[in-house]
């Protein structure tokens, strides 16, 4: 009896610590989990506007400050005061900001339209043939694209692109990952609705504009999202194409003026990273339930 009395015991102790670790112990552990990775995504925006309104010597003091009191609007003056152009009215970061936004505007439309396209009709060959494609992409997925940047800069300087912004977007319309998510996206696609404009006299172009595309807005919304910020992003093709041009800088080509052999300018560094990043935690806490939401539905988990 005390055999069975201790099993019984034993049984009912162990059957108690496991609903206390499902009901509070597993939570916990998943709760700290989440603060610990949100806390290291949140420290570099936490440096870096807490820098911007320093001075140098607090920043390189060897007493941390956790906020910049008093907060110090040394760099922002300087700033705008060392990007004046000549007698032009307007001062370097008007054509940075501007150009940045038109070449990842215009990226942004030709990767959708044409990684949107090409995914689709990966999607929809039949048997081997859609394999076989498939592997050369998946391949051109594999290349670094370091491998391709002297080649892309002497097709582009032979056609006379050197300093232009087509010279910049050209090249990038093509991406091999926004076909690789799009691919696994259609793959689940209705094919009921693609048959339902069969029958009204579509052809496959046709299907593709007036079916698939109104019906995949959630993870058009994402993707242009995610390809928006790596070509605003972008810093060592368009120096190379533009760097000659200070009036065809983008933003991020401007900022590495700030570090040089000699110094570097810390206030005004963090002060123009600022000016570089609000657009784009702006644009991504404004449409981040889009991308979430075009993710779940590309097949890839976590």
């Amino acid at each position: 009896m005390s055999a069975i009395s201790s099993e019984r015991d034993l049984s009912r102790h162990t059957f108690r610590w496991s609903s206390f670790w499902h009901r509070y112990g597993r939570p916990a552990l998943v709760y700290a989990v989440l603060m610990v990775m949100t806390t290291l995504f949140l420290l570099p925006f936490y440096i870096l506007f807490r820098n911007a309104f320093m001075e140098k010597a607090q920043m390189t003091g060897p007493v941390w400050q956790w906020l910049p009191i008093p907060p110090s609007s040394i760099g922002w003056v300087s700033i705008m005061k060392k990007l004046a152009v000549g007698s032009s009215p307007f001062p370097q970061v008007y054509f940075s900001f501007t150009n940045s936004f038109i070449i990842a505007a215009l990226e942004t439309m030709g990767l959708l339209t044409i990684s949107g396209m090409a995914g689709y009709g990966i999607a929809r060959l039949p048997g081997r043939l859609g394999r076989w494609v498939f592997g050369l992409v998946l391949g051109a997925l594999l290349t670094p694209s370091a491998a391709a940047i002297v080649l892309n800069y002497l097709v582009v300087n032979s056609l006379g692109g050197v300093g232009k912004l087509w010279g910049v977007i050209i090249p990038d319309l093509f991406s091999a990952f926004l076909v690789f998510i799009f691919r696994q996206y259609f793959l689940d696609f209705p094919t009921e609705l693609e048959e339902a404009g069969l029958m009204d006299g579509l052809d496959a172009v046709g299907i593709f504009w007036n079916v698939v595309l109104p019906n995949s807005t959630t993870i058009f919304i994402a993707l242009g999202l995610l390809s928006f910020v790596g070509s605003w992003n972008s810093f060592q093709w368009p120096l190379f194409i533009l760097g000659q041009e200070k009036t065809m800088w983008t933003l991020q080509v401007m900022m590495s003026t700030f570090i040089t052999a000699q110094t570097i300018n810390l206030p005004e560094l963090f002060a123009g990273a600022v000016i570089t990043t609000l657009p784009i935690l702006v644009i991504f806490f404004v449409a981040q339930r889009y991308v979430m939401e075009g993710f779940r539905y590309t097949g890839i988990k976590g």
